[in-house]
């Protein structure tokens, strides 16, 4: 396979972004006829299908002319459309982000924006001096794009390190940058970036009413705090629901989501002093119900369980999992929409935006 095309992300997605990047670069000029689908996919080590998708979505968004009996085209208008670049570190298949992407590209076409994405490692994967990310930034500012939506690393060490690199290529580049999901300074400091995120805070405190309203009181929490402040924001959220009712979440009950962990809250669980539990993310909470569910604990008679994002993994567990759903459609517009505010007015003052979730609730809880 191409090295270009050694991604998580699907392959249609990254192809796009290969072919649309030629066409950025001036590799491919408007009116051009493209290699034919069979040439596209021996060049790249991928399936006729794979092409057909990509070439379907850039043909969607403007890019792309075909012509029935002739071929493929670059269309003769391309070189009007806008592009930004959208930076997410560690980007997985599973990934709640990758379903923001998503959104991103198709949205997009609403402001006849093209997309170009940056590979970002996580520091420690093959890079332990950190250089992939600000390689990444600096690729992406290179390629004319017109403003970046930012997904930060977790602010902790060399990863905040991390983010400032990245954010001061573009702020040198003179491109704006809106944050998705999460500032880069743990809370309560904020950074002079617009900010687009579930409103973690009132996530937080719905979990903890559904909870107590379910007569669960004695409550942990699996999520470090201290390296996202979104989890900060969750866990807030939390103690405001259990302190109408004058309860609390003690420190020692969060915790970080582990099998070390696990073992110790499967014995606070059966004496009884924790009834619930709330993880950071649908995965942990899936660990940690198996766990439970090999010690012989009842879900959710012993012990209820909810987790955030919605992934498909939720609903397909043993005993489903009541979350609270990520607004991926309105994260991506909100950012989109921050984006263009940024670029058309780049003196307006600093926005914060915070989009409600749902509360999913199944046989967990």
């Amino acid at each position: 396979m191409n090295p270009e095309m050694n991604t998580l992300m699907p392959k249609h997605v990254h192809l796009r972004s290969v072919l649309s990047k030629l066409i950025q670069d001036g590799n491919w000029s408007k009116g051009q006829k493209l290699p034919s689908e069979a040439q596209l996919s021996s060049q790249y080590g991928v399936s006729r299908t794979t092409i057909i998708r990509a070439m379907r979505d850039m043909e969607r968004d403007g890019l792309l002319t075909r012509r029935q009996g002739a071929g493929t085209f670059v269309s003769n208008d391309h070189t009007d459309r806008q592009t930004i670049g959208v930076l997410i570190p560690g980007l997985a298949t599973d990934d709640i982000f990758l379903s923001v992407q998503r959104h991103i590209f198709r949205q997009s076409s609403r402001f006849n924006w093209q997309v170009l994405t940056g590979e970002v490692l996580l520091p420690g994967d093959n890079d332990a001096a950190g250089h992939a990310p600000v390689v990444a930034a600096k690729k992406l500012a290179q390629s004319g794009v017109s403003g970046v939506i930012m997904v930060p690393h977790h602010v902790d060490g060399q990863s905040e390190k991390c983010n400032e690199s990245m954010l001061n290529v573009f702020s040198n580049a003179k491109l704006p940058v809106v944050l998705l999901d999460r500032d880069i300074y743990k809370a309560p400091h904020r950074s002079e970036y617009d900010l687009v995120s579930l409103d973690n805070s009132r996530a937080g405190f719905e979990l903890g009413c559904h909870f107590i309203e379910r007569g669960k009181k004695r409550l942990a929490y699996f999520g470090n705090p201290h390296a996202y402040p979104s989890t900060h924001a969750r866990i807030s959220g939390v103690r405001k629901a259990l302190a109408l009712q004058n309860l609390t979440l003690t420190e020692e009950r969060v915790v970080e989501a582990s099998e070390l962990e696990f073992s110790a809250m499967i014995k606070n669980i059966k004496a009884e002093t924790v009834d619930g539990v709330i993880c950071n993310s649908d995965h942990d909470a899936a660990l940690f119900m198996r766990t439970c569910l090999k010690a012989g604990l009842a879900i959710p008679d012993q012990v209820s369980i909810a987790g955030f994002d919605n992934q498909p993994v939720a609903r397909l567990l043993a005993v489903p999992l009541t979350t609270v759903a990520q607004p991926v459609q309105g994260l991506a517009i909100r950012a989109i929409s921050t984006l263009q505010d940024r670029i058309t007015f780049p003196d307006v003052s600093q926005a914060t935006i915070r989009i409600k979730g749902e509360l999913i609730v199944r046989s967990s809880t």
